[in-house]
């Protein structure tokens, strides 16, 4: 899948699991899910995070301390 910069879907992030040094996003995406394999790149909110899980309509990523201190 190669970066546009148009959106493709509103998804929703459904849990943030905290941890030391990084937190796990659980993000719903129904429309695109079949497109989303583990690996990929996905935009959130003007942020790239790469997909480590794919289950159902959701996905999760891990974020770092820094890009959380960052971003909002």
């Amino acid at each position: 899948m190669m970066f546009t910069g148009l959106v493709a879907e509103l998804g929703t992030i459904t849990a943030i699991n905290k941890g030391e040094t990084s937190a796990v996003f659980t993000i719903n995406a129904p429309v695109l899910i079949s497109e989303i394999k583990v690996g990929d790149s996905v935009a959130v909110s003007g942020v790239c995070l790469t997909a480590t899980s794919v289950s159902g309509t959701t996905f999760t990523a891990d974020v770092m301390v820094q890009t959380l201190a960052l971003t909002s």
